[in-house]
């Protein structure tokens, strides 16, 4: 279910209760750490919500080439109706963005991964044959930043007094005399 909400001028839209884009953006949201230092001439958003990342990117550098693309159609109709979507220059796509990735051969220095639906991350975008894909798609010298769940705060949300460990790449978390 999508929300807006409007508190002190900054309209948010929401995915099942989860803020999934702002405007105008608070300073201790993630957001930011989606903008590079670098200036991309050509960024593929995976991703799009409601704008926020595009708008922030436009801002710093009004001249560069944003084409992004969002799942959900309800999601775009909410964001140009409340947050402004309809006035970001950039090629917007409704579509499957992992598709996308496979079904195009543009290239970018800039790729950004958002692919939240609610609090659900789709792993199948953190797959080695879609990120070697993605990688596939960058200029020489390109990024690709992918904001994924924390599941380190989730777990010491859900059960603090846990123990963790850490073997090959994976992880355990052990629980122990929690009834």
């Amino acid at each position: 279910m999508i929300t807006i909400h409007d508190v002190n001028n900054q309209k948010t839209l929401s995915v099942n209760g989860l803020p999934q884009s702002s405007w105008p953006p608070s300073k201790d949201n993630y957001w930011h750490m989606m903008i590079p230092d670098k200036k991309p001439n050509t960024v593929l958003m995976l991703g799009v919500g409601g704008g926020t990342v595009a708008k922030m990117l436009l801002e710093k550098w009004s001249d560069i080439k944003i084409t992004g693309v969002e799942i959900s159609q309800e999601v775009v109709n909410a964001a140009i109706e409340h947050l402004g979507l309809g006035d970001i220059d950039m090629d917007l796509i409704v579509g499957d963005a992992f598709q996308y990735v496979f079904e195009h051969d543009d290239r970018y220095d800039l790729i950004l991964i958002d692919i939240f639906d609610g609090d659900n991350f789709p792993l199948k975008f953190l797959m080695p044959k879609f990120i070697r894909r993605c990688q596939e798609l960058l200029n020489k010298g390109g990024q690709l930043y992918i904001n994924v769940p924390n599941l380190d705060h989730g777990m010491s949300l859900l059960l603090p007094t846990r123990t963790r460990e850490e073997n090959s790449g994976n992880v355990i978390y052990k629980y122990e005399n929690i009834i």
